[in-house]
């Protein structure tokens, strides 16, 4: 049997990872590396690099680094065995079963259940097959035959065991065919089918195995869609119908759509971007799976006023991770997928790409029925903003944001600060009780401290905002810094808790003997702490085995490890 070690590396050297990178990070061909944006914080000026021939990434801004495993792990949020079985997988690499105690126990019953759902499937699509009426409502909704053979469609026919008698069959428990959710006990404990007179609809997990499915009634039974029950395999909290199909088209967007023909019908006219959550609210952990792959999100539920409630619950959502978010207003009465039917895949695409973005939509709705001539309504109008404006992160575009807005609607600034000050009260648990604690009990560097204290003046403020981020923001208390920096200066910006903390830090800074901060020496300080910590993370990385073997990227590094000594050199000669 193969050493697990040398499995791992034959996984890795049949792993292209500027491919697998590349399905999120826009790449550029640099010498032997690939570069861009780096992923893993926010950047404008690309310093994330990939050596495929060596099989690891790294970040020069943020040190973030690893390999197709690591990746994986960071994005997918999956665990090593999990990541070493997809990239084994799509190498086409077949892995040694072994394993031991509760870790085997778990993956036996995983299996077991897995095993279950696809008898089922095969079950399901065999009776599709036959014709019927839910093949009759496939072709009703425009579904093509070849491409509901392709999404996986059933049909489970009316009666009460044939998935349990079918399992039973097949040598499964009564506790095992519980546990895949395909069936439950009655009144008298007795198992019976989940679904039945339903056109069923397979449901997968990111990496695309089958965990669960949906069912479409046939008949009048209610709810008109289920999903089967939660399972060790399926939370349908953390599950986005759709996404497995969608991640690797998700370069220029997510689109977020509310059901699953919504999903299906898009998918069916090479609009692969689509994905649904699973009838029930989005949740953030469904935005943050979204999030890991694409900053841009267009949200397109139906045009009635169930889906406007569903866009605004899902703006608020997304709003705080700081992502691109367009919104998609479709006619009254129409749903994405009759809307792109109507108009045409190209068509549907093209007001994709019109979409406006989230603050536009917000101001054109909130104008309907106001009269933008009166103070009353433009103050209403604000108001709506500034509700949606409070769940963005604090930084000075934002600000930039809400004071065109008010300028825009012509408000009183006294008006723009009571609605800050009113919003800002409201959000403070967006700073966080850790960030208050630091400034509380003054546990923060020494020189994010001369920097807090530094931001009181507008002129120095602003010198401050000009130096380069990397410089500080791994100190301890740099959330504090950039809150004060997001600040642009306006108290009302800062949560009270949170500007009381700073305001004790400044006294307790002002009580001392000599309380004069001198910006140049600070500067001069913080420079010279980040080239110091740069050059000690440069010579690390020259001792791994990644980079003695590339000479090219050793010369690379070795030419920035000189920069960095010749800077740090004329820094200490002054």
């Amino acid at each position: 049997m193969m050493r697990d070690r040398e499995l791992i590396q034959r996984i890795k050297d049949a792993t292209d990872l500027a491919e697998l990178v590349g399905q999120v990070v826009r790449l550029r061909r640099q010498g032997n590396a690939w570069t861009g944006l780096c992923p893993f914080h926010s950047e404008r000026t690309p310093s994330f690099s990939v050596v495929p021939d060596k099989g690891f990434y790294h970040c020069f801004g943020c040190n973030a680094h690893g390999d197709a495993f690591t990746w994986l792990m960071e994005r997918e949020g999956l665990s090593f065995a999990e990541a070493k079985e997809q990239l084994a997988k799509a190498a086409g690499i077949e892995l040694p079963v072994y394993s031991a105690g509760q870790d085997f126990a778990k993956e036996e019953l995983n299996s077991r259940i897995r095993s279950a759902l696809e008898i089922a499937q095969v079950y399901y699509q065999r009776r599709l097959n036959e014709g019927g009426p839910a093949r009759d409502y496939l072709r009703q909704r425009g579904v093509s035959d070849d491409f509901a053979k392709t999404a996986g469609l059933g049909f489970a026919p009316d009666g009460w065991e044939n998935i349990v008698n079918l399992l039973r069959q097949h040598n499964f428990s009564s506790e095992l065919i519980e546990q895949t959710g395909l069936a439950t006990r009655n009144d008298r404990g007795n198992l019976r089918d989940f679904m039945h007179s339903r056109l069923t609809i397979p449901i997968h997990d990111t990496r695309g195995r089958l965990v669960a499915f949906g069912g479409r009634a046939m008949g009048d039974d209610k709810p008109k869609y289920l999903n089967t029950r939660e399972t060790q395999l399926f939370k349908k909290s953390e599950t986005l119908f759709g996404f497995h199909r969608a991640k690797g088209h998700l370069r220029d967007g997510a689109l977020l759509v509310e059901g699953y023909f919504d999903v299906l019908t898009l998918h069916q006219e090479g609009i692969n971007q689509a994905v649904a959550p699973l009838g029930t609210s989005l949740t953030d952990e469904q935005i943050k799976a979204i999030a890991r792959f694409t900053k841009k999100i267009v949200l397109c539920f139906d045009g009635d006023a169930a889906g406007q409630r569903a866009t605004e619950r899902s703006l608020k959502l997304a709003l705080p991770l700081g992502l691109d978010i367009r919104l998609l207003l479709l006619p009254p009465n129409e749903d994405p997928d009759t809307w792109c039917i109507r108009l045409g895949a190209d068509g549907f695409r093209d007001l994709i790409r019109r979409a406006p973005d989230w603050a536009g939509f917000v101001l054109d709705r909130a104008r309907e029925g106001r009269d933008i001539r009166k103070i009353a309504d433009r103050m209403e109008i604000f108001q709506t903003f500034v509700t949606f404006f409070a769940f963005l992160p604090r930084t000075p575009e934002n600000w930039s944001l809400l004071q065109s807005v008010a300028a825009e609607l012509s408000i009183p600034k006294h008006e723009l600060n009571r609605a800050l000050k009113n919003q800002a009260a409201q959000k403070t648990q967006n700073v966080g009780n850790a960030r208050i604690h630091e400034v509380e009990s003054l546990d923060v560097d020494e020189l994010i401290r001369s920097l807090i204290i530094l931001c009181r003046d507008a002129d120095k403020r602003r010198e401050i905002l000009q130096l380069p981020t990397a410089w500080w923001e791994y100190l301890k208390g740099a959330p504090i810094l950039q809150a004060v920096l997001d600040s642009d200066g306006s108290d009302l910006l800062i949560p009270d808790e949170l500007l009381g903390a700073i305001r004790r830090l400044e006294a307790t800074w002002a009580n001392k003997e000599d309380s004069v901060i001198a910006i140049e020496r600070t500067i001069h300080n913080l420079e010279k702490a980040y080239l110091l910590r740069e050059i000690k993370l440069g010579a690390q990385m020259l001792k791994s085995p990644e980079i003695l073997t590339d000479s090219e990227a050793r010369n690379r590094l070795e030419e920035r490890q000189a920069r960095l000594l010749q800077r740090k050199s004329s820094l200490l000669r002054k």
